[in-house]
């Protein structure tokens, strides 16, 4: 999937590309292994972009769900939390 905003030219203004990442994660901050939550065993599941005037302006945006290998079942508190849903990663990757 690509941005279909236009290519800035010379005279334009900077664009700015903003990236979200959101993650598992634990009520407790304990993996479902017993481990406490860390960089290393949480895993991203959803990456979100959008490319902006510096005035705030939104051009575009884009949405991609991941879905996570080590814990593919989202607790209810990552659920909540970043409102990504399982049922959504499993539809969309059909």
């Amino acid at each position: 999937m690509t941005l279909h905003s236009a290519t800035p030219t010379l005279t334009e203004e900077p664009l700015l590309l903003v990236v979200d990442l959101e993650a598992t994660c634990w009520k407790d901050q304990i993996s479902p292994d017993g481990e406490p939550q860390s960089v290393f065993n949480m895993e991203i599941i959803e990456l979100g972009c959008a490319i902006a005037t510096r005035q705030g302006k939104l051009l575009d945006s884009l949405s991609l769900l991941v879905r996570p290998v080590r814990n593919p079942i989202l607790s209810d508190f990552c659920k909540t939390l970043t409102g990504a849903y399982s049922g959504e990663r499993d539809r969309s990757f059909r």
